[in-house]
Parts: structure tokens; sequence; C-alpha cells
């Protein structure tokens, strides 16, 4: 797993050095924020568990109306197992390098909608529960997510981003468990 996370930092550090002639086309930033987690089944959403984002990213424009924006960001998130016949549903946390691959629409000259994929790789795992909670070992190292979300950006370079992410991968074979995850987080570009 560590090598497929270095591959993708050298991949996404390639990109912002390949497309660095671009000058007024290409801008880098950092960002930090809260994520609001939980777990989504057949049954239920839950949104239980308060984490912590952060992270960079890279614009690339193409036009005044479209944009591609990369992010490697540490996410925590996490949710709530809930155990038939049982008193003790353990809170579990999960700590991703994630890197989303979003497409930007500019609706104006500051807000924009973003849309698409998340890949995550599991970076560590804990849970509150006393005890051997079995499921904590079989939760895959790769996450899968669609994102979604809108960002409005000041001519400053300040940029405000809320986006929900829904896990399309399962946590564990053989369960219906999978991330959810929306976030608020402040960034600033650093343009050129």
């Amino acid at each position: 797993m560590k090598n497929t996370i270095t591959q993708f930092s050298i991949l996404f550090f390639l990109l912002v050095a390949t497309t660095g002639f671009a000058q007024k086309d290409f801008y880098v930033g950092l960002k930090a924020g809260g994520n609001l987690s939980g777990f989504t089944t057949n049954d239920f959403l839950n949104t239980d568990v308060f984490g912590l984002q952060v992270g960079a990213i890279g614009v690339i424009n193409f036009n005044r109306n479209f944009a591609a924006q990369v992010e490697v960001v540490f996410n925590q998130k996490g949710g709530i197992f809930e155990i038939p016949f049982s008193d003790s549903n353990p809170e579990v946390k999960l700590n991703y390098l994630s890197i989303p691959l979003m497409g930007k629409t500019y609706l104006s000259n500051n807000v924009t909608f973003e849309l698409g994929p998340e890949i995550g790789f599991l970076l560590s795992k804990s849970t509150n529960t006393i005890g051997n909670f079995e499921d904590l070992d079989k939760i895959k190292s790769l996450d899968l997510g669609a994102s979604a979300g809108f960002s409005f950006q000041f001519y400053s370079g300040l940029v405000i981003q809320t986006r929900y992410t829904y896990g399309l991968s399962k946590l564990v074979d053989g369960s219906d468990y999978k991330n959810s995850t929306i976030n608020l987080s402040v960034g600033y570009f650093f343009k050129k």
C-alpha cells in the first residue's frame, strides 16, 4: 500500500511540474477543514464522527467555464457500526490519504460547482470498543467515492469549499457499510 501512496504522490507532483508552463492557467494551494462523517447502508445513513482534513490543491483552468482540480488530502473519516442485538456499537475512526479528481464548472467569477471521483488509501484505523471488534481488521485499504460540492473563491486567493462524498466501495466484504462524508474547508491559492 505504501508503494501505491508513493506512486500517487509522485503522479500529483509530476502533474504540478509538467503543467507549470501554463503559468496563468495553473495554480496550487493549501486547504484545511472539518469532516462530519458516518456510514451508509441499505437501511440507514448516519453522520456521527467529526474529523479533520488538510492537504494540497492543484487547479488547471482550461477556459473561462471549466477547470480540473486535483487534491492530495489527509482525511479523517469514520462512523458507528450497528451490531444487531448488542448494546456495544463501536465507533470506528479511519484515516485516509485521499485523492479527489474534480471537474470544476464556473457558475460565476467566484462560484464553482465541483464533481468527480475520490480514491482513498487507508493509513490507520481505530475503535473505541473495549475488547476485540473483528471487523476492524477486515476494513479494506482502498476506498472509492463520488464527490460533489461548491466553492467560493475570493479575489485575494482565499477559497471556501463544501463537499459531500458518497462511498462507492464497501468497507468490509459481506457488509453494506460505505463511507459518507460532508466537509467544509478553507484554503488559499498561490496564484502567479
